[in-house]
């Protein structure tokens, strides 16, 4: 929901809101998209940092706490901040997204039988298409009452709840991992 979809979406509005291009060989829809390909390389490269951070730690849960808090920061620096601090959020939040998709794969797996993994991940990768899918028109609707800083920042707000859930479903039943 966050990166895919509504990240994804406004990445043309932070470019233009947020970075201002003074260039004008480089005009936004052009950072825009060097931006959303140094996203995807980001994304890229911390997916198997985060398995093997977790691999390290013998924790899949304490990588994901972290990259969800870092995901948190990161939208929060995103929507307010020079364009330096701006770019480090962005940084931050592709970090996350990567991460996190591997490590939802690798918890998915670990927690569900051989029979149902397959299903169960087909699943999880469905309700991740629906909220990409769902982002846009949300944030869309929400742009002109809240603004780019308040979208993102109900989109920080969204990664901490999912923080929370974590530390909730290892404190009040005390999970392990698998």
């Amino acid at each position: 929901f966050v990166t895919a979809g509504v990240f994804a979406a406004t990445l043309g509005l932070l470019v233009r809101d947020r970075l201002r291009p003074t260039d004008l060989a480089l005009g936004v829809a052009t950072l825009t998209g060097a931006l959303a390909a140094g996203r995807t390389m980001l994304s890229m490269a911390a997916a198997p940092l985060a398995g093997r951070a977790s691999d390290w730690l013998g924790s899949r849960w304490r990588v994901a706490t972290w990259a969800l808090a870092v995901g948190a920061v990161g939208m929060v620096l995103t929507s307010r901040g020079s364009p330096s601090v701006v770019l480090v959020g962005v940084s931050l939040g592709a970090a996350t997204g990567g991460g996190i998709q591997a490590l939802a794969t690798a918890v998915t797996g670990d927690l569900v039988s051989q029979a149902r993994r397959g299903r169960a991940v087909g699943l999880l990768h469905t309700v991740g298409d629906l909220g990409s899918a769902l982002g846009p028109p949300v944030a869309y609707a929400l742009l002109p009452r809240l603004g780019l800083p308040g979208v993102y920042t109900l989109c920080a707000a969204l990664f901490a709840v999912g923080l929370a859930l974590i530390l909730c479903a290892q404190l009040c039943w005390n999970r392990q991992d698998p």
